[in-house]
């Protein structure tokens, strides 16, 4: 065996390593998600909680997405450069970034504030994708209207009911467009890994 085959085996090596730390996270994180079983807001007790409704403005002043324009209470935006290599066409990020702002989440028995934080995952579907020239344009909102299912830590709050979301690695944080079915779970934790 030649030193060539030693390092691509000692590559496959570590790409496999990385690959199953990933799935056992992954895996922990769905089967927390599906064994959290989705609470009504009227019903909320301190703790973490799943909720699932209909996104509305905490206030008047809503985010402008940067590539379509729509208002919104979240966005998170990609512009990537193609580039060409030995091995092949990929893509490079060379600007992107994300805003939010609190929103209030509607399950029909009631409203909970939602606080965005950086320490949420978000696994949204990608609303806009535009590609000119070498450049690619992608964005993810949320919009008011859009339903959600929303993974936090319910508190009592001067608002009633807050959400708010653990630092990272405490308890799973997540808000997703997915309703918790095991082929959208696990597009969405795939988004997730992706991002």
């Amino acid at each position: 065996m030649g030193i060539a085959e030693v390092i691509f085996s000692l590559l496959f090596l570590v790409a496999g390593i990385v690959l199953e730390i990933y799935s056992f996270e992954s895996l922990r994180e769905s089967r927390q998600f599906t064994r959290l079983a989705t609470t009504k807001i009227d019903t909320i007790l301190p703790g973490q909680v799943r909720l699932k409704g209909t996104v509305h403005p905490a206030t008047d002043v809503l985010l402008k997405a940067p590539y379509s324009l729509k208002e919104c209470v979240y966005y998170g935006f990609e512009k990537a450069v193609k580039k060409e290599s030995d091995s092949g066409t990929h893509w490079s990020a060379v600007d992107g970034g994300r805003q939010f702002r609190d929103f209030r989440i509607d399950d029909g028995s009631g409203q909970a504030l939602v606080r965005l934080s950086e320490a949420v995952d978000l696994s949204l579907w990608q609303q806009f994708h535009k590609v000119e020239g070498g450049l690619r344009y992608t964005e993810s909102r949320i919009d008011p209207g859009d339903e959600v299912t929303v993974i936090g830590i319910a508190e009592a709050s001067e608002e009633g009911i807050a959400i708010s979301f653990a630092t990272a690695g405490d308890s799973l944080s997540l808000i997703t467009h997915y309703d918790g079915s095991t082929k959208s779970l696990w597009w969405a934790h795939l988004s997730v890994l992706m991002s």
